[in-house]
């Protein structure tokens, strides 16, 4: 049975993903960093920090291996004249150099086979920094540009590489801070006038994970349902003009 795995259950996308993905017959493991489980799914305990644990957990999974979803880490805040060492450092780790040695390991493994797909389930805040959150954006642009040096380096061995920016969803709002409004009215700033839910992106990841996305192979998918095209005379009542 083809099998996925997702790099960290504390991204609410990433395990809706993850139990679509298992009604749907793949073989899902989840890498346990704090967050939810999901009942029937594969638990496995790597530090994304660690090449050797991570080439060991992709030699376990053998030739069933057939996707890695590695979403961002959840938001830091601090702004960058704020932020202390041991923030800056945490930055670094759970940003660009997990990210950095889970591709690696993943595409070496998986090139082995020349199939598979990784994707780097991230943000628009790769693009689009919030004030306070500026490492938080730093390790999502790093990111952003591996994502696509990966699709040079793997997609001739078979490999599609693909970064996705999702929008705002509900559990993001707890990032809002002092320094921007793009939070606010969070919902309005949709064409749809409700932010989306986890389960939004789950049936996209499907089809990235599929050889039929091989054409879209180093996309920058931004994923938010339209939110960055907001202009500010959306609200209710508000007429353009």
């Amino acid at each position: 049975m083809k099998l996925v795995w997702f790099t960290d259950d504390r991204d609410p996308a990433a395990v809706a993903a993850a139990k679509y993905l298992m009604g749907k017959n793949w073989r899902v493991a989840l890498n346990e960093r704090g967050g939810t489980g999901v009942d029937g799914c594969e638990r496995t305990s790597v530090d994304l920090c660690d090449a050797a644990s991570l080439k060991a957990a992709m030699a376990s999974f053998g030739d069933a291996l057939r996707g890695v979803v590695h979403p961002a880490p959840p938001a830091i805040r601090a702004s960058i004249e704020g932020a202390d060492d041991s923030l800056w450092r945490r930055a670094f780790e759970e940003g660009a150099l997990s990210a950095i040695l889970t591709v690696a390991a993943a595409g070496e493994h998986m090139a082995a086979y020349e199939r598979g797909a990784i994707i780097a389930l991230s943000s628009i805040h790769a693009e689009k920094p919030m004030g306070h959150g500026f490492l938080y954006s730093m390790g999502c642009a790093a990111t952003q540009m591996l994502m696509r040096d990966a699709a040079l380096d793997y997609g001739a061995k078979g490999i599609n590489c693909f970064f996705v920016q999702r929008g705002i969803m509900e559990h993001d709002v707890q990032n809002a801070g002092d320094i921007g409004n793009l939070y606010s009215g969070a919902a309005f700033r949709y064409p749809k006038k409700r932010m989306p839910e986890p389960e939004s992106l789950s049936g996209l990841i499907e089809f990235l994970l599929s050889g039929a996305a091989a054409a879209l192979n180093g996309a920058d998918l931004r994923a938010d349902e339209g939110m960055v095209m907001y202009y500010g005379n959306q609200l209710e009542g508000v007429s353009p003009t």
